[in-house]
Protein backbone atom coordinates (compact mmCIF):
# COMPACT_ATOMS: atom_id res chain seq x y z
CA UNK A 1 0.00 0.00 0.00
CA UNK A 2 3.01 2.32 0.33
CA UNK A 3 3.02 3.20 -3.36
CA UNK A 4 -0.70 3.92 -3.43
CA UNK A 5 -0.54 5.92 -0.21
CA UNK A 6 2.30 8.07 -1.53
CA UNK A 7 0.64 8.69 -4.89
CA UNK A 8 -2.92 9.28 -3.69
CA UNK A 9 -1.92 11.17 -0.54
CA UNK A 10 0.50 13.37 -2.45
CA UNK A 11 -1.70 14.04 -5.48
CA UNK A 12 -2.72 17.53 -4.31
CA UNK A 13 0.91 18.44 -3.55
CA UNK A 14 2.02 17.29 -7.00
CA UNK A 15 -0.84 19.19 -8.65
CA UNK A 16 0.06 22.39 -6.77
CA UNK A 17 3.72 22.02 -7.76
CA UNK A 18 2.76 21.44 -11.39
CA UNK A 19 0.60 24.58 -11.35
CA UNK A 20 3.42 26.53 -9.63
CA UNK A 21 1.18 27.23 -6.63
CA UNK A 22 2.30 27.66 -3.03
CA UNK A 23 1.99 24.57 -0.86
CA UNK A 24 0.46 25.35 2.53
CA UNK A 25 0.90 23.55 5.84
CA UNK A 26 -2.76 22.49 5.63
CA UNK A 27 -2.15 20.82 2.28
CA UNK A 28 0.84 18.99 3.72
CA UNK A 29 -1.17 17.92 6.77
CA UNK A 30 -4.01 16.57 4.63
CA UNK A 31 -1.53 14.71 2.41
CA UNK A 32 0.09 13.13 5.47
CA UNK A 33 -3.27 12.10 6.94
CA UNK A 34 -4.41 10.64 3.62
CA UNK A 35 -1.22 8.61 3.26
CA UNK A 36 -1.38 7.35 6.86
CA UNK A 37 -5.09 6.51 6.50
CA UNK A 38 -4.46 4.53 3.32
CA UNK A 39 -1.69 2.60 5.09
CA UNK A 40 -4.03 1.75 7.99
CA UNK A 41 -6.91 0.78 5.70
CA UNK A 42 -4.54 -1.35 3.62
CA UNK A 43 -3.25 -3.21 6.67
CA UNK A 44 -6.70 -3.86 8.10
CA UNK A 45 -8.26 -4.61 4.72
CA UNK A 46 -5.47 -7.02 3.82
CA UNK A 47 -5.89 -8.91 7.08
CA UNK A 48 -9.67 -9.10 6.65
CA UNK A 49 -9.30 -10.31 3.07
CA UNK A 50 -6.75 -12.94 4.07
CA UNK A 51 -9.01 -14.20 6.84
CA UNK A 52 -11.95 -14.36 4.43
CA UNK A 53 -9.98 -16.26 1.79
CA UNK A 54 -8.56 -18.77 4.26
CA UNK A 55 -11.90 -19.24 6.03
CA UNK A 56 -10.66 -17.98 9.38
CA UNK A 57 -12.90 -16.32 11.91
CA UNK A 58 -13.03 -12.51 11.56
CA UNK A 59 -11.15 -11.41 14.68
CA UNK A 60 -11.63 -7.67 15.20
CA UNK A 61 -8.56 -7.47 17.44
CA UNK A 62 -6.29 -9.04 14.80
CA UNK A 63 -7.72 -6.90 12.01
CA UNK A 64 -7.34 -3.76 14.14
CA UNK A 65 -3.80 -4.77 15.05
CA UNK A 66 -2.90 -5.04 11.36
CA UNK A 67 -4.40 -1.59 10.76
CA UNK A 68 -2.25 -0.12 13.52
CA UNK A 69 0.94 -1.95 12.54
CA UNK A 70 0.29 -0.94 8.93
CA UNK A 71 1.35 2.50 10.07
CA UNK A 72 4.97 1.33 10.18
CA UNK A 73 5.29 1.93 6.45
CA UNK A 74 3.90 5.46 6.90
CA UNK A 75 7.48 6.41 7.73
CA UNK A 76 8.11 5.97 3.99
CA UNK A 77 4.81 7.02 2.43
CA UNK A 78 4.11 10.21 4.41
CA UNK A 79 7.34 12.05 3.44
CA UNK A 80 6.77 11.09 -0.19
CA UNK A 81 3.15 12.31 -0.04
CA UNK A 82 4.02 15.57 1.75
CA UNK A 83 6.89 16.46 -0.57
CA UNK A 84 5.31 15.26 -3.79
CA UNK A 85 8.60 13.51 -4.59
CA UNK A 86 9.47 9.84 -4.75
CA UNK A 87 11.71 8.40 -2.05
CA UNK A 88 14.48 8.16 -4.63
CA UNK A 89 14.12 11.87 -5.42
CA UNK A 90 14.09 12.72 -1.72
CA UNK A 91 17.30 10.76 -1.25
CA UNK A 92 19.01 12.21 -4.31
CA UNK A 93 17.99 15.82 -3.64
CA UNK A 94 18.29 16.08 0.13
CA UNK A 95 20.49 13.46 1.75
CA UNK A 96 24.01 14.73 2.34
CA UNK A 97 23.24 18.15 0.87
CA UNK A 98 22.44 20.06 4.05
CA UNK A 99 18.69 20.10 3.37
CA UNK A 100 16.22 19.35 6.13
CA UNK A 101 13.21 17.47 4.75
CA UNK A 102 11.01 18.52 7.68
CA UNK A 103 11.87 22.21 7.27
CA UNK A 104 11.77 22.86 3.53
CA UNK A 105 12.64 26.33 2.28
CA UNK A 106 9.84 28.85 1.96
CA UNK A 107 9.84 32.23 0.29
CA UNK A 108 7.50 35.19 0.34
CA UNK A 109 6.89 38.62 1.78
CA UNK A 110 4.88 40.15 4.59
CA UNK A 111 1.68 41.92 3.60
CA UNK A 112 0.51 45.13 5.28
CA UNK A 113 -1.57 42.96 7.64
CA UNK A 114 1.55 41.02 8.65
CA UNK A 115 0.62 37.75 6.98
CA UNK A 116 3.11 35.87 4.88
CA UNK A 117 2.31 35.75 1.16
CA UNK A 118 4.07 32.69 -0.25
CA UNK A 119 5.98 32.86 -3.53
CA UNK A 120 8.36 30.61 -5.39
CA UNK A 121 12.11 31.20 -5.06
CA UNK A 122 12.22 32.19 -8.73
CA UNK A 123 9.51 34.84 -8.21
CA UNK A 124 11.36 36.33 -5.23
CA UNK A 125 14.61 36.42 -7.20
CA UNK A 126 12.84 38.04 -10.20
CA UNK A 127 11.26 40.68 -7.92
CA UNK A 128 14.62 41.48 -6.33
CA UNK A 129 16.29 41.73 -9.75
CA UNK A 130 13.70 44.30 -10.87
CA UNK A 131 13.76 46.44 -7.68
CA UNK A 132 15.75 49.54 -6.91
CA UNK A 133 18.05 49.54 -3.89
CA UNK A 134 15.52 51.55 -1.87
CA UNK A 135 12.68 49.16 -2.76
CA UNK A 136 14.79 46.24 -1.57
CA UNK A 137 15.50 48.06 1.71
CA UNK A 138 11.79 48.83 2.20
CA UNK A 139 10.56 45.35 1.26
CA UNK A 140 9.75 42.71 3.84
CA UNK A 141 10.78 39.50 2.19
CA UNK A 142 10.62 36.40 4.35
CA UNK A 143 13.03 33.66 3.33
CA UNK A 144 13.24 30.65 5.64
CA UNK A 145 15.38 27.50 5.55
CA UNK A 146 17.09 28.43 2.30
CA UNK A 147 20.36 26.77 1.37
CA UNK A 148 23.28 29.15 1.90
CA UNK A 149 26.35 29.55 -0.31
CA UNK A 150 28.18 26.99 1.81
CA UNK A 151 25.51 24.37 1.04
CA UNK A 152 23.93 24.36 4.52
CA UNK A 153 20.33 25.17 5.30
CA UNK A 154 19.78 28.41 7.21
Amino acid sequence: TRGAASKIGGSTIKAAKAADKAITKGMKGRAALKAAGIEAAGGAGGEAAARGVTGQEMDVAEIGFEGITGQASSVLSVPAAVSGMSLTDIGNNMVGKGKNFFKPPSYGYLTKKGTKMLMSKQDVEADIDSMTDQEIIDSQFVIENDIGPDGNQR
